[in-house]
């Protein structure tokens, strides 16, 4: 039902978004130039491209002055290209390969003759993009199902040179946990997720997290964008959009199977370990992923849906982890993925696509960490809701003006309490120097992470001149609830009474993100063969505390604490400015340079740093008068913490500005034979005059020489 009431949303945001000029997402398109037999450009040339994926089947531009022509906002697939002329033969381009957010260069040399020639040429495209500044790299469907990697979009990142990831992910070992990639020494928080081109991050934390889990088979390409980011893309971390699949007119499905069980894990164990007292190394016990996917048609050429499913899991022993028997703590996960997308083609000029997708999710242990704890100590987690639904609507109005509009909902509910057996009653007990948590976990957690996101765009092309603008919104909040049994820790020194921790429990820490809004134009502009790509991005960002609420606790009063906005309140420009060279004018080697502002990207972390509701602890020494092994108030001994259960004594300088990041690059591409690209990074340079939000001044500047994968700083 939920995920019902979402989609109706989405349908009447997205229409009220149709009224005023917004973003979707980077393109990929076409372009080229048309010429006869001497090498004049040829204006008024009609160009005709055909494909499947296209929503009116065939679209159709005329060349300008200048003998250029663009078909931009198409989605990936095979595309043909006609040239047609009055007086010249008709030159027709076959299976042209486009990838996503690519700009594939499509020229022709059409000679004299009558309308009745025509001369066919079969072949892939350039593949060098010579009409953006944009470091690309594209994984397609099949190179995704040939690569042996764990079938998640992060670990597919790392194929991309300078691109490294948070939590390596061996044979899918890692695959239960969310992480994040960073490129060329960016902020892990400057990662962006987009789905179509549509902002797919939650408002939880720095805005990177992206909540729902990944179903590799419901996605035909992924892009990776690394450098040169167009004014559309605030962050200038590395951008990823994933391109779902569409039911076509015949039903079609896929599936993989895979498993691994832990006798395929090589022992690590060596006596010298064994000697040094370890007594478990880290192991695999089984990894399993099953993977479906069926689409095809409702009614021919109108309407489509294609549908998947997904359930996958790890169990891992735990190093050095073992429970009250003496066996292995394990580390056990399972996920699930189910998703369909409804695409229809409404009429010859308009299509809307609508997809939803749950990923609840199941970790039998949470918490087993470094020490040795029972299972009793660790936590479950549960997902109760785990949502992202989306919502496009695309229409090319006319062959020089692009309309799309589109939204996410993203929902994600997780709890973490007790392990099935613990008492009602239960302390967690912790000893300092055994480092053994038991009885109890040391707390119990509820999250609700709740986002939407809107956007929309107006592209107007001619043959050499290609402008965009757009606008975006987004909003959300994150609340967490913390309690812990009996408001209390009781910690031991090799099993004798020490200290507690007392806590400030319950507490409920509620955060939102009133507003994520920007607006951006982007001028693409060629001139034989340089493009100059000009954009301005405009950025407001508003969050705050909500008004708050916690009952009183064993050690502290209820509390109550008003509204605290403008946490903060930023307002920034970003220019970007690229020059492409088509060096010798074929498309096949350019000299690309540019230079970009990117804001540091951001959501509901920066207002949690000064909420006055905090989880607070108070160390006590503790006497056990009565060996009852129970801490009582009258046992303990005075407070340590003068600010305890009142509030968090922070409040926000109002000279702090949002960080920000400069990026230089020059690059040279150049094709060495077809099929192959060679990459070259002359040099790229990043200047972060800010390395964290409370510091001004003191920047970094990273130097990147040729196929270096790492920075050097000075």
């Amino acid at each position: 039902m939920l995920v019902k009431q979402n989609l109706v949303v989405l349908a009447i945001l997205t229409g009220l978004t149709v009224l005023v000029p917004a973003t979707a997402r980077a393109q990929s398109g076409l372009a080229g130039v048309a010429k006869d037999t001497s090498g004049a450009v040829l204006p008024g040339v009609t160009v005709e491209a055909t494909s499947p994926a296209l929503i009116e089947r065939t679209r159709a531009v005329v060349t300008d002055d200048q003998g250029q022509y663009k078909i931009v906002g198409v989605r990936p697939g095979t595309y043909s290209i006609t040239f047609v002329l009055p007086g010249f033969t008709t030159v027709k381009r076959e299976g042209i390969d486009l990838t996503a957010d690519f700009t594939a260069t499509v020229n022709a040399e059409l000679k004299v003759g009558s309308l009745e020639e025509t001369v066919t040429v079969s072949g892939a495209s350039s593949l060098v993009d010579v009409k953006s500044v944009v470091s690309l790299n594209v994984l397609t469907r099949e190179i995704q199902d040939a690569l042996p990697t764990p079938r998640n979009f992060e670990s597919g990142a790392v194929t991309t040179p300078g691109v490294t990831i948070s939590r390596p992910d061996v044979g899918g070992s890692e695959g239960y946990q969310i992480t994040n990639n960073t490129v060329h020494g960016s902020n892990a928080r400057d990662m962006s997720l987009q789905i179509d081109g549509l902002g797919a991050t939650t408002a939880n934390g720095d805005g990177s997290n992206t909540a729902v889990y990944h179903n590799d088979l419901a996605y035909e390409e992924v892009s990776f964008q690394t450098s040169g980011i167009g004014a559309e893309f605030p962050a200038g971390g590395i951008r990823i959009n994933m391109v779902p699949k569409d039911g076509g007119n015949s039903f079609k499905g896929a599936a993989f199977v895979g498993y691994s069980p832990g006798k395929l894990q090589s022992d690590n164990m060596t006596p010298e370990l064994a000697a040094a007292g370890l007594k478990a190394v880290p192991n695999v016990l089984r990894i399993f992923d099953y993977n479906v996917a069926y689409g095809g048609p409702i009614k021919h050429d109108r309407l489509w849906f294609f549908a998947t499913g997904r359930y996958w899991g790890v169990d891992q022993g735990v190093t050095g982890e073992f429970d009250l028997h003496g066996n292995q703590g394990v580390n056990d996960n399972l996920l699930k993925n189910a998703g369909v997308r409804i695409t229809w083609q409404m009429s010859p000029r308009n299509k809307l696509a609508l997809s939803a997708e749950t990923t609840p999710k199941w970790m039998g242990h949470h918490g087993f960490g470094a020490g040795v704890e029972s299972s009793l100590a660790t936590r479950t987690q549960r997902t109760p809701a785990s949502y992202r639904d989306v919502v496009k609507w695309s229409s090319p109005v006319t062959s020089k003006l692009l309309l799309e509009a589109g939204g996410t909902v993203l929902l994600y509910d997780a709890t973490y309490l007790d392990h099935p057996g613990v008492a009602p009653n239960a302390i967690a007990k912790v000893d300092l120097i055994s480092a053994t948590t038991t009885d109890a976990p040391l707390f119990q957690q509820y999250f609700f992470i709740h986002t939407r996101r809107l956007a929309a765009a107006a592209t107007y092309v001619t043959g050499s001149h290609a402008f965009k603008t757009g606008i975006q919104f987004g909003n959300g909040y994150q609340e967490t609830i913390q309690t812990v049994h009996g408001d209390i820790i009781q910690q031991y020194r090799n099993g004798a009474p020490d200290s507690v921790q007392v806590k400030n429990t319950p507490t409920d820490q509620w955060v939102d993100l009133s507003n994520d809004l920007a607006i951006y134009a982007q001028d693409v502009w060629t001139r034989k063969r340089m493009t100059i790509s000009a954009g301005m991005r405009f950025d407001h960002l508003n969050a705050g505390v909500a008004a708050q609420t916690a009952g009183a606790g064993r050690f502290v009063p209820a509390r109550t604490f008003p509204a605290i906005p403008n946490l903060p309140n930023w307002y920034n420009m970003s220019p970007r400015l690229g020059v492409v060279y088509d060096i010798f004018g074929d498309a096949k080697a350019a000299l690309k340079v540019s230079v970009s502002k990117y804001a540091q990207n951001a959501a509901t972390a920066f207002a949690a740093q000064y909420n006055p509701m905090i989880s607070d602890t108070d160390t006590r020494t503790w006497r056990d008068l009565n060996g009852d092994n129970i801490a009582q108030e009258g046992e303990l001994g005075p407070s340590q913490n003068r600010t305890f259960g009142i509030r968090q004594n922070r409040n926000l300088d109002p000279n702090v500005k949002r960080p920000y990041e400069m990026e230089y690059v020059v690059r040279l591409e150049r094709q060495l034979a077809p099929g192959r690209l060679g990459q070259r990074r002359l040099l790229q340079t990043r200047l972060s005059p800010f390395d964290q939000v409370h510091e001004s001044g003191g920047g970094r500047e990273r130097l990147y020489a040729a196929d270096d994968h790492e920075p050097a700083e000075r």
